[in-house]
């Protein structure tokens, strides 16, 4: 057998697995919850279930691409040699630009789901 030596801070820790498994099992709970709402009212479960799944697929996706987006930008302006005010103004740009892309995306997202909650299953 072949000893793996791992540089440190390069391996799976059981602490960073925690917030996944609990957050996992609070989403569970709240799908039980969600699906005994929308049978209660008579609302497109399948439609509903699936929409709510596509959002975990996408929160999971950027949890695991965007933090080092997130953290290499603010790197990448440090070392382009711009003073204090002009670092602060490029990272706070940067910052306003995403939450406006978000809320774009909410824009055109939302009438598309609130008429599919509205639409008989």
């Amino acid at each position: 057998m072949v000893a793996v030596r791992f540089p440190p801070g390069d391996h799976s820790n059981g602490f960073k697995c925690t917030p996944v498994v609990v957050g996992r099992i609070v989403w569970l709970r709240l799908m039980t919850w969600v699906d005994k709402d929308t049978r209660n009212n008579n609302m497109p479960r399948d439609r509903i279930n699936s929409g709510l799944m596509a959002g975990v697929v996408v929160a999971f996706a950027a949890f695991l691409f965007l933090p080092g987006f997130m953290i290499a930008f603010p790197t990448l302006v440090g070392h382009c040699g711009l003073g204090p005010l002009q670092k602060s103004q490029s990272i706070l740009g940067f910052n306003v630009g995403i939450e406006l892309v978000q809320l774009a995306v909410v824009a055109t997202v939302a009438p598309a789901l609130i008429l599919l909650a509205r639409a008989p299953s």
